[in-house]
């Protein structure tokens, strides 16, 4: 039991990690299509991007916190 739930737990972080990647990544994008944006044309509101980046940024921290958790429990089922 405690070998299968341990398994799941291995795959969940593996996975997550990934997506994790993903989504800094895509927050190194949305960053420079704004400052590309701005460089070429400078305007007064904010945007779509500086949006589209703090979400990103907040989902990767979100999932940071979660893999630092899965690993806790992870090391609590191999102790």
């Amino acid at each position: 039991m405690k070998q299968q739930k341990a398994k799941l737990i291995e795959e969940k972080i593996e996975d997550f990690g990934r997506f994790l990647v993903t989504l800094l990544m895509l927050s190194a994008f949305f960053y420079l299509g704004m400052v590309i944006n701005y460089y070429l044309e400078p305007i007064e509101s904010g945007g779509l991007l500086p949006a589209l980046l703090v979400v990103t940024v907040l989902a990767s921290g979100w999932i940071a916190v979660l893999l630092k958790k899965w690993r806790q429990q992870l090391n609590g089922l191999t102790d």
